[in-house]
């Protein structure tokens, strides 16, 4: 073939019989519609679609343009040596079709004798286009073409033999092929046929490929009835494989099927992988593993031949969409008629673990070993990941020496996941051993690997380390990605170092490295953490600024920060930029939202938007029915609401599981209830607290025993907030009771209860109580004291005569508690 020009324009010497069709297309001239697999053109590099501008003269090199197909069809067939010139023209935008889209064909002889038996019938495509084709009409019963076995109905006659000797000539006409017969049948027995046999795949085909990109969901009905039809057609060719035409074709459509599979595989996996590994909460990956079985489904019910590497992808594709079980079904499935590579049985590890399946993982390596399969450095390193993430660091260096002993060599890979298991045990200086001897053996260090060796540091707690350690890399020129940044950025946030988060995301940027959505969501969390929603909101522009489009879990710790210092209007304003950018508020959300509400003492809107979560559809949890209880008994406190915000309660121990309140549930509840001074059901709900075998808190001895008549620091004093005598006393019962229900369940109160209630013995002057409480505390040593507490104790206790009774009291153990 002679090389293109610059307009696509090429030439090529083709030998008669060309193997080709053409057809007359108005407006562009006379155009190639079909190339037969391995006839001359093809071997050539003539493809559909090309355009015949000039053919070669009867005698000689001249070349004389062509506009018509008349005109070459007469060129072809009179160029005296059969070697016809023809001068193409290719459209350079040409799409390139693929596989499964072309029309698969292949070309097959055979030899009849009368009676042929072939009812035969003239084709023409249209009436725009010339020409046409012999078709095959029907086979009949006991004819010699039916006897062949090799002829069907839809077979395209090419070409039949001369009238003597063996030559084959071009039929394109109805009239051509029965004169041809003919005459050969009448100084011959039998005539030899060259046919064609095409297939091109249906709806489904095209269909399939729009769901892979994600334009469609499933195929439609039409969709589905054409592919049973091609189906059908496909076993038909299947159960003829002993034939020549039939076995090819079986072949080229497997071929295309799988062409067709194998990046929908991809697609489908790689979407899921998208949803697992996004920060945001959208992980159902159920409508992707939907249409990945159904086209396992069907390919097990069609007869296609399954290769290793078929069968890996669609292991992988399961694997992405969280299915572990149906990528083993597809490795046992094939492992008895293909010899499975070392590649699908390293998937079959990962499968095995991501089930659970530790024994059954690392039994793989033994079969391997038993069917001659040679592993690979990949599945040694399947083998290390499991160890190393048991905890198993003998496993781990044994198959990382198993690797030296097959006279492999150990990858980055490999020594990654050595650096990992250092980095998640706070191994620092085994990690830079590791690092160091890494080099030592060829092995360059990658982003991942400092990013372990910089992990290894900051969980050690020296962040400061983990800093510089991220500069040398930069300094020795390794080719950094964002994961090394994010571990520095997760120490920052979790030290509430928001101003290094953001001086470190300005420094990935001078470097070219562009900051993900999960390093500007920890950027964002150093910054809710340390309560500064004014640089929170910063962080979520700069990440806006940069392309990167705010999750729900994002949105949701903004709101966060707005929520903890009360700043509802600012909350609202961010739910509804996210309701513009068509996000769906989640439970964080809510919860972010109802919390604003109660800090700003709206606990009217506080409950509106309980009542939206749950018209969403949203699933309440401990936490938002916490907040419920809050918003339902905040100020002003009433009866009415205790205790319907005690029916909450009861709902969610109703509900049970992830809706159970625990400890934190009741001390805002005993909160509300103790600073209404309703002390009756205080008590009543702690006695609920410690029957359901609920912990309490230092939290709830302060809430129980807190001064409440103290007022907040700074406050004056008047004559209007001195508590009355009766008040105090009313209070000091309180602390009795509750002392009481402490000791009927074998509880401790602290030493700030303890020094609570002295105090209100001391400005009640009851010296009585006193010696009750002090009793309580060294007999039956219900209050736990630290050193801190040393000092006032004494204090408290010598004021109201508590030591003159200490030798009437059996103290058997020291009560006070080293800290």
């Amino acid at each position: 073939m002679v090389s293109q020009g610059a307009k696509g324009i090429y030439e090529v010497v083709v030998p008669r019989p060309l193997g080709l069709q053409l057809e007359e297309s108005p407006g562009r001239g006379v155009v190639v519609s079909l190339v037969l697999e391995s006839g001359n053109a093809a071997q050539m590099g003539v493809q559909v679609g090309d355009i015949i501008i000039a053919t070669s003269a009867s005698v000689g090199s001249q070349m004389w343009d062509k506009k018509t197909l008349a005109g070459v069809q007469s060129a072809i067939q009179t160029r005296v040596d059969g070697q016809v010139r023809l001068r193409f023209k290719r459209e350079r935008f040409q799409p390139s079709l693929r596989k499964w889209e072309k029309t698969l064909n292949h070309t097959y002889e055979v030899e009849l004798t009368r009676p042929l038996g072939l009812v035969l019938r003239q084709r023409v495509p249209n009436s725009t286009v010339h020409g046409g084709w012999v078709e095959v009409q029907e086979v009949q019963e006991g004819s010699s073409a039916a006897a062949s076995g090799v002829i069907r109905p839809g077979d395209v006659v090419l070409a039949t033999s001369a009238s003597v000797g063996a030559l084959m000539w071009e039929k394109r006409t109805l009239e051509g092929v029965l004169s041809a017969i003919s005459t050969r049948l009448a100084l011959s027995p039998s005539v030899r046929l060259r046919l064609l046999r095409t297939h091109r795949f249906g709806r489904w085909a095209s269909e399939l490929n729009d769901v892979r990109k994600g334009h469609r969901t499933r195929l439609s009905p039409e969709a589905l009835v054409s592919y049973r039809r091609d189906r059908r057609k496909l076993n038909t060719y299947c159960s003829q494989s002993g034939e020549e035409s039939s076995c090819s074709l079986s072949i080229q459509v497997q071929d295309a099927m799988r062409a067709l599979c194998a990046p929908a595989f991809y697609e489908l996996g790689q979407r899921a992988l998208v949803k697992l590994t996004s920060l945001d909460d959208t992980d159902d990956t159920q409508s992707e593993l939907y249409i990945l079985n159904s086209i396992w489904r069907r390919l097990k019910r069609a007869p296609i031949d399954m290769d290793a590497s078929f069968a890996h992808q669609l292991m992988v594709a399961f694997m992405r969409c969280g299915d572990p079980s149906s990528a083993l079904s597809v490795f046992d499935s094939i492992s008895t008629t293909v010899k499975p590579t070392a590649r699908l049985y390293t998937t079959t590890i990962k499968c095995h673990i991501a089930k659970g399946q530790q024994a059954e993982a690392f039994a793989v390596l033994p079969r391997m070993r038993a069917e001659q399969v040679s592993p690979e450095v990949y599945t040694y390193n399947a083998l290390m990941s499991i160890s190393a993430k048991s905890g198993d660091r003998r496993g781990m260096l044994e198959y990382f020496r198993m690797i030296e002993r097959s006279g492999l060599r150990p990858d980055r890979a490999s020594w990654n996941i050595v650096l990992n298991f250092c980095a998640r045990k706070k191994q620092p200086l085994q990690a830079t051993d590791v690092l160091k001897r890494m080099r030592m053996s060829g092995v360059q260090p990658d982003a991942y690997s400092y990013a372990n060796l910089i992990q290894s540091f900051v969980a050690n707690g020296d962040v400061q380390r983990g800093r510089t350690l991220l500069e040398e890399a930069v300094t020795a020129g390794v080719q950094l990605d964002v994961a090394p940044f994010n571990a520095l950025l997760g120490a920052y946030a979790k030290s509430l170092r928001w101003f290094d988060a953001f001086e470190l995301i300005s420094y990935m940027e001078g470097l070219g490295v562009r900051p993900d959505e999960l390093s500007y969501s920890l950027l964002l969390r150093a910054c809710v953490r340390a309560k500064i929603p004014n640089k929170a909101k910063e962080a979520l522009q700069q990440m806006r600024s940069a392309g990167i489009v705010g999750t729900v879990r994002t949105y949701s710790m903004l709101l966060s920060a707005y929520a903890h210092d009360g700043l509802l209007r600012e909350a609202l304003e961010l739910l509804r930029t996210m309701q513009s950018e068509s996000i769906s508020p989640n439970k964080y959300t809510y919860s972010a939202l109802m919390e604003a509400c109660i800090v700003g003492r709206q606990s009217k809107t506080a409950l509106a938007i309980w009542r939206q979560m749950l018209e969403q559809g949203v699933e309440p949890d401990r936490v938002t029915y916490t907040l419920l209880v809050r918003a339902r008994s905040s100020p002003p406190y009433s009866l009415k609401r205790l205790v319907a915000a005690r029916t909450v309660i009861g709902e969610m121990h109703k509900r049970g599981g992830e809706s159970a309140p625990n400890v934190i549930t009741y001390n805002e509840f005993l909160h509300a209830c103790v600073s209404a001074s309703q002390f009756s059901l205080s008590i009543e709900v702690l006695n609920e607290m410690l029957d359901h075998g609920i912990s309490p808190t230092r939290k709830t001895s302060r809430i129980l025993t807190g001064d409440p008549f103290g007022g907040k620091k700074g406050a004056r004093s008047s004559a209007l907030s001195t508590p009355s005598h009766a008040a105090l006393e009313q209070r000091l019962r309180f602390f009795l009771d509750v002392v009481g229900v402490f000791e009927y369940y074998r509880r401790q109160l602290d030493g700030e209860a303890y020094i609570a209630m002295l105090s209100m013995c001391a400005r009640l002057k009851d010296r009585g109580a006193a010696r009750r409480i002090y009793i309580t505390r060294h007999r039956d040593q219900r209050f736990v004291l630290r050193n801190m507490h040393t000092d006032r104790v004494h204090e408290l206790e010598a004021a109201l005569g508590c030591h003159d009774m200490q030798s009437n009291v059996d103290i058997s153990v020291d009560a006070v508690v080293d800290v």
